[in-house]
């Protein structure tokens, strides 16, 4: 089972992603990354960046609407979306995703064939 848990702090009234648990077939084992530049053994690290800010707001949406989904009131949606009006979330997110940061592969892991997971490559179980 895919699973992705977000983990969020207050911070002087703003809300700020502070770790991130990720768990995939292809991977073997839970992946976990904490905002900051140090972490425990095993962990990776992110930087509360536009881009990190985008896809955790991309990742809400679509657990809220998975939610929604589950007890009928989804009106037709299948998948969350930002839109991506010049400076954005969907821009820093996709400005993010094309320079395929350390972050990401911290996050999401990366397949046998080298892809970062994040990338959205196209997984078979």
């Amino acid at each position: 089972m895919i699973k992705m848990i977000l983990s969020f702090v207050t911070i002087q009234s703003t809300v700020a992603l502070n770790q991130t648990m990720f768990s995939h077939p292809l991977l073997g084992r839970r992946l976990v990354s904490v905002r900051g530049t140090t972490a425990p053994p095993q962990a990776g690290t992110f930087r509360w960046s536009s881009g990190v800010r985008a896809m955790s707001v991309l990742l809400t949406r679509q657990a809220i609407l998975s939610e929604a989904r589950r007890h009928g009131q989804a009106n037709g949606e299948v998948a969350a979306a930002i839109d991506s009006d010049g400076d954005s979330l969907a821009a820093s997110l996709d400005y993010a995703l094309s320079k395929q940061p350390m972050w990401l592969q911290d996050m999401f892991g990366v397949t046998p064939h080298g892809k970062a997971i994040g990338e959205g490559e196209r997984l078979q179980e």
